[in-house]
């Protein structure tokens, strides 16, 4: 039932389809503004000589059984059906020079991969002497500050592009990854933080959950929202 109040939201990215729809099972009437031709932001899918291509995150993360799985309350109610990554997916490959690099899982591997520069792997070992940051960073700033340029641009830019499809010079360190964050606050390096973490038999920075997409893509997911708030006439989406 409506409620008899509106909402206006301005900007109908991930974020701004996600408040309309969770404000219109509150009974509230919303219209969404977004001032590009489509909705969805960087969330963007496409097919190509029979491949399915992601111009922006390829994937998301899904916390099935978790209290706060808003995700899965919208798929349920959608009726999405989630495509879950499968193992292999956790396997990363970075391109260098033409060439395909896996990105090292252990430390043996990160010894070895010539996908980091001897000088990069000297800093990496260094990362437990470093200081902490005195002010909120960036994520290129912590991690250009903790583990060095080098790792930044191979290893952190495109697991950020792949998630975020965002800029991890404007992303905050606290709000995109507090975990990593809290590792440095609570221990002071990363390093031993994650190994203080992997003692206890505790789950390091990284976050639980499985990686997801849908059979249309990642886009999939912006259709759905998108045809459920047109469905009923209390709610607009302007672009």
């Amino acid at each position: 039932p409506m409620t008899g109040k509106r909402a206006i939201i301005v900007g109908g990215g991930i974020s701004g389809l996600s408040l309309a729809f969770f404000l219109r099972q509150a009974g509230v009437a919303v219209t969404l503004l977004e001032k590009e031709p489509r909705v969805g932001g960087v969330i963007r899918s496409s097919q190509s000589e029979g491949f399915l291509v992601e111009h922006g995150p390829n994937s998301t993360l899904h916390k099935p059984g978790d209290a706060s799985d808003a995700l899965g309350r919208v798929m349920a109610q959608l009726g999405l059906v989630p495509q879950v990554a499968n193992e292999k997916a956790s396997r990363r490959y970075v391109q260098k020079s033409g060439r395909l690099f896996p990105l090292p899982t252990s430390p043996w591997e990160f010894l070895q991969t010539p996908l980091f520069s001897p000088s990069a792997k000297l800093r990496l070992l260094l990362e437990p002497f470093w200081s902490k940051a005195a002010e909120e960073e960036s994520v290129a700033a912590f991690v250009s500050r903790r583990l060095g340029p080098e790792f930044l641009h191979w290893a952190i830019d495109p697991f950020i592009s792949g998630v975020y499809a965002g800029d991890p010079q404007e992303l905050s360190i606290r709000a995109a990854t507090p975990k990593i964050y809290a590792l440095e606050e609570r221990y002071g390096s990363l390093i031993r933080g994650a190994y203080a973490m992997r003692k206890k038999g505790r789950v390091t920075g990284m976050p639980k959950g499985r990686l997801i997409s849908f059979e249309q893509g990642m886009e999939g997911l912006i259709t759905a929202l998108r045809t459920r708030l047109m469905e009923s006439g209390s709610n607009q989406v302007r672009v």
